[in-house]
């Protein structure tokens, strides 16, 4: 046991022997920073646990911090970490407030807290070459905000695939945006909020040479984000958002000139569906694009599918009260897609053109 106090305690590898580990006992302190210098920074047992208001970890190389099977077990209230290949496993006692995140490396951040976890920095992994660190964050009893202000999470991948982003909450989500690159694939981003609310600045997953990533997006209530755009050389990723609440959004895309097109586009709410443009194009064939409101009306301006090369995809729009949309399009160089509006008991207003054609 390392007891300081309200001390301050350093930990440091020296460069005549990098690569060597750090392994903590049970550590009180006001203060701590340990360098692993291409080692890995873990505990000598599972229970063992870091007690100190502000923590500073980092290493470089193959250097991680805990591991997958034994994470880090921490009860501290700031939490700043740079690790190599080997990642970030943390396990947070109660509630934490997370400064700068990074593994780079392809080293993957896994990040579990009882209660809230807040963000005060960035999230990020990345790798020059090969594939890029997945990147998942669970609040068991808590949510995950980042207070208007800082919280960007990303994956980047310049020559591999971009991680997977998992993020998922007892309560609300409150994040910036959120992106996954990868040249030869982009990679998923998953979000779930099991009793309140989603609210993120833009979604991306993009790919240069490969398919984009999927969205997917599960909120017992409402579901708010900027822009959701997906984009890949060899097929556009789908996007999906189920909510018990209302959703709203500036815009989705889904978009490809690869011959597995454009991804579908499917949205379910309890209440309103209000999404200023949708548009889904694929070069060869152009994705499905389906919005359902059980209990409440669909509000959108443009909505689009179309291929230059093959076949538009079909347009659904299903209603409880009013549907009224911009204009509708499903333009096919093979086929137009079929579109269908059915509102139950309210009317519909379509305020320009719909057309499907060939």
């Amino acid at each position: 046991v390392l007891n300081a106090g309200t001390g301050q305690i350093n930990l440091e590898i020296g460069n005549l022997a990098p690569g060597g580990d750090i392994n903590l006992a049970n550590i009180n302190a006001s203060n701590l920073t340990a360098n692993g210098n291409a080692g890995n920074i873990r505990t000598i047992a599972p229970d063992a646990t870091i007690n100190a208001s502000t923590t500073n970890l980092s290493t470089t190389g193959a250097g991680g911090i805990g591991t997958p099977t034994e994470p880090l077990r921490v009860q501290v209230n700031n939490l700043q970490a740079t690790s190599g290949s080997g990642g970030i496993n943390v396990n947070a006692i109660g509630e934490i407030t997370l400064g700068e995140i990074n593994s780079g490396g392809g080293g993957s951040v896994t990040i579990t807290a009882d209660n809230n976890i807040k963000l005060q920095g960035d999230i990020k992994t990345g790798v020059a070459t090969g594939d890029a660190g997945n990147i998942t964050l669970e609040s068991i009893n808590g949510s995950i905000d980042d207070f208007d202000s800082f919280g960007n999470i990303s994956s980047f991948a310049d020559a591999g695939t971009g991680g997977t982003i998992t993020i998922t909450t007892a309560r609300f989500v409150d994040l910036q945006d959120i992106k996954s690159y990868g040249q030869l694939r982009g990679g998923d981003i998953n979000v779930t909020s099991n009793s309140e609310y989603i609210s993120t600045g833009s979604i991306l997953s993009n790919s240069d040479n490969g398919k984009a990533g999927n969205v997917t997006l599960n909120s017992v209530g409402d579901i708010e984000t900027n822009t959701i755009r997906l984009t890949g050389a060899e097929a556009g990723g789908n996007i999906t958002l189920n909510s018990g609440g209302k959703i709203t959004s500036s815009s989705f895309s889904s978009n490809s000139d690869g011959t597995d097109g454009g991804g579908d586009i499917n949205i379910t709410a309890t209440g309103l569906v209000k999404i200023a443009d949708i548009a889904v194009y694929g070069s060869s064939i152009a994705g499905q694009i389906n919005i359902t409101s059980s209990g409440g009306g669909i509000e959108t301006g443009k909505i689009e599918s179309d291929s230059q090369q093959g076949a538009g995809g079909p347009i659904n729009l299903e209603a409880q009260s009013n549907i009224t949309v911009g204009s509708i399009n499903s333009e096919g160089a093979s086929l137009g897609g079929s579109i269908r509006l059915t509102s139950v008991g309210g009317l519909i207003d379509l305020q320009n053109n719909i057309s499907s054609f060939s």
